[in-house]
């Protein structure tokens, strides 16, 4: 599974590059919303996990993005937005836009893992 990781902290890319790893998963890294479209553009990825808040573009922009794209060109490919905002409106607000799921952060290696789980071509 080739999974775009799209995050601005350092610290959660450490956090989640370990937690990948022990997955086996293939993993690229965009530090903001504007290279995550960039990438999409011109890769092949199986899922996104995005991070909502970041500079450049924010994560709700670049899903927006790649959900206009996608509606032209064909497919869908699941964002699960990782967030520190676990509250209703934050959440809505991600999904209304076409995220598909949400992980709060701190992220919990458990959850991560089954939210990943939920979009697994194979399982």
């Amino acid at each position: 599974m080739h999974i775009l990781l799209v995050e601005d902290n350092e610290l959660n890319i450490e956090l989640m590059k370990r937690i990948l790893a022990k997955e086996n998963y293939d993993v690229s890294f965009a530090r903001n919303g504007l290279e995550a479209v960039n990438y999409f553009q011109n890769q092949k990825f199986d899922l996104i996990l995005m991070d909502v808040q970041m500079p450049v573009m924010n994560g709700l922009e670049a899903a927006k993005k790649i959900r206009e794209i996608e509606s032209t060109t064909g497919g869908h490919i699941p964002i699960i937005a990782l967030t520190a905002h676990s509250f209703g409106e934050a959440i809505e607000e991600c999904l209304a836009i076409g995220m598909d799921s949400f992980v709060t952060k701190p992220v919990k290696p458990a959850v991560l893992r089954e939210e990943i789980l939920k979009f697994r071509e194979d399982e």
